[in-house]
């Protein structure tokens, strides 16, 4: 038996879209340049919702041990 549950399909996709996301805006960069104001702030948009991902689906995978779902900053 797992000690972990298996993440819900759903929100592992959302994980994975975010995650993508952030992987295509780095290949999508052109050669070397420092980032601009914009572009920083579109990257950390983009990890806020990587990280908004990862806590709901960390959080669903809780709520089953003491009937609350934790979060954790």
């Amino acid at each position: 038996m797992s000690l972990s549950p298996e993440p819900r399909p759903d929100l592992q996709r959302a994980v994975d879209r975010a995650n993508a996301a952030i992987r295509q805006f780095w290949l999508g960069l052109a050669g070397g340049h420092p980032l601009t104001r914009g572009e920083w702030e579109y990257h950390d948009a983009l990890v806020a919702e990587w990280n908004a991902a990862m806590v709901a689906r960390e959080d669903a995978g809780h709520e089953g041990e003491d009937g609350s779902a934790t979060r954790v900053a």
